[in-house]
């Protein structure tokens, strides 16, 4: 309070001295009255000054905020996450800033665009600067079959016959011992009616491999459809494969020896047949019929090795009138 004695004593200088000194104090002169109130609001002022300073704050390093504009002040959490969030790192930025440096060149986009759809014939490198590139690679015969293979599938599935035909048929040109591949293509062309082209796509495939039976079966199926039973045993002839492995070959033969009235390639398919499974009866039966037909007197003991074998009751009924008839016609045949 030193403050205030000290204008406390400077207004007593100024005029409020109680005694005179000249008076020697022995009087007092009263002056007239004067007004008090400037001297009043003087020291009030001056009582509110040294009040702000003994209340100012003793920290010196405390600031005070002043808020513009309408603004509210922020609770001391948040002005914390506020701090925080202005001194880390902007994780989104950063993962974002990382896309962007990884997301390739618009040039680079395009080629690996342009690589994904024709992936058959290009593939994706990277060089020594790891730049994604483009570099064209050979395909193997193999691929590009199946790729067309592919195709062929789809455009069948689909009703697009032409488009198909023409697929299986790129895929046979680079494959051309692909025997799946030629199959298809036959079976499509015979499909749309187009006999000459799937009998000639088969016969360059027996052509090709003289071993080859699946072909020339295919070819004999179709020409017996097409009423030329001559022609598909002519396919067959060619090339007869062992009884034992293909029974289905030679059983073909047999049949079509009998339409077509060759008996005795009928019997020989037959022998081929019982060679290769003795113990089934209708082997013997089929024997029997083509050495019949051809005046054998054979047939008979065919036809009674057959009935040991068969046991289907109508066939044996057969046989047996067969043998009965036979067997008059050799009584009638031994008298003199």
């Amino acid at each position: 309070m030193s403050l205030i004695n000290k204008v406390l004593k400077d207004l007593d200088k100024r005029g409020q001295e109680p005694f005179d000194r000249d008076a020697g104090g022995s009087a007092v002169e009263r002056s007239e009255p004067k007004s008090k109130l400037p001297w009043v609001i003087l020291v009030l002022a001056i009582v509110g000054i040294s009040f702000g300073v003994l209340l100012w704050p003793a920290n010196d390093n405390q600031t005070m905020t002043v808020y513009e504009g309408g603004q509210s002040p922020q609770p001391e959490a948040a002005q914390q996450k506020s701090v925080q969030s202005q001194n880390q790192p902007d994780e989104t930025s950063s993962v974002d800033k990382a896309n962007e440096v990884k997301k390739p060149a618009p040039k680079q986009t395009k080629q690996l665009a342009e690589a994904k759809i024709e992936k058959e014939s290009e593939k994706i490198s990277k060089d020594s600067d790891g730049v994604f590139v483009k570099k064209s690679v050979e395909l193997t015969p193999e691929e590009i079959a199946q790729q067309n293979i592919e195709k062929a599938e789809k455009a069948q599935q689909q009703g697009r016959l032409t488009q198909a035909e023409e697929y299986w048929r790129q895929a046979l040109s680079v494959t051309p011992d692909n025997k799946r591949v030629r199959k298809q293509l036959a079976a499509l062309q015979y499909g749309r009616n187009k006999v000459t082209d799937a009998l000639a796509t088969l016969e360059v495939g027996f052509q090709r491999d003289r071993t080859d039976t699946d072909f020339r079966m295919l070819s004999a199926r179709i020409l017996e459809r097409e009423a030329r039973p001559g022609a598909a045993l002519n396919v067959l002839l060619k090339s007869w494969p062992s009884a034992d492995k293909k029974p289905g070959y030679s059983q073909k033969i047999a049949l079509l020896a009998q339409d077509t009235g060759n008996y005795e390639v009928a019997e020989t398919a037959y022998t081929r047949l019982i060679e290769a499974q003795p113990t089934e009866g209708r082997w013997y039966v089929g024997k029997a019929l083509a050495q019949e037909q051809q005046g054998s007197n054979a047939a008979l003991s065919t036809y009674q090795q057959a009935l040991q074998r068969v046991t289907h009751e109508p066939t044996r009924q057969f046989i047996e009138q067969k043998i009965a008839a036979l067997s008059a016609q050799a009584n009638s045949a031994g008298k003199p």
